[in-house]
């Protein structure tokens, strides 16, 4: 269901992980194929919410138009980055999210452990 209501969104990771562990998740996780690149804490040298793994993010791919994390501290490091943000807490809730932004058609950022 999911693939159908995000069409025309471009979904970035910003994750505290490391290379192996984002081998395993992208071998073993269908819905990788909708991910169109990522920061990493494992490449950036920091953790969130270190303002440098955010300002990175922006760097190399532009303002999210949809944050979301799991974290609320990593929400507000956001939030003070003018990023629009929302404390994960379901999917229910998350793709209402995504569909509340409308028409507009930007990179929403997923978040994972």
């Amino acid at each position: 269901e999911f693939l159908h209501y995000s069409k025309g969104y471009r979904f970035a990771y910003l994750s505290d992980t490391s290379s192996i562990h984002m081998a395993h998740f992208f071998r073993t996780n269908e819905f990788c194929n909708l991910i169109h690149g990522g920061i990493f804490s494992y490449e950036v040298g920091v953790q969130k919410p270190d303002a440098m793994m955010y300002k990175t993010f922006e760097n190399k791919l532009g303002m999210p138009c949809f944050y979301t994390d799991d974290t609320p501290h990593n929400i507000d490091a956001a939030v003070a980055r003018g990023w629009r943000s929302e404390h994960f807490t379901g999917t229910e809730k998350f793709l209402k999210s995504v569909l509340a932004l409308g028409s507009y058609r930007g990179i929403a950022k997923l978040s994972i452990k």
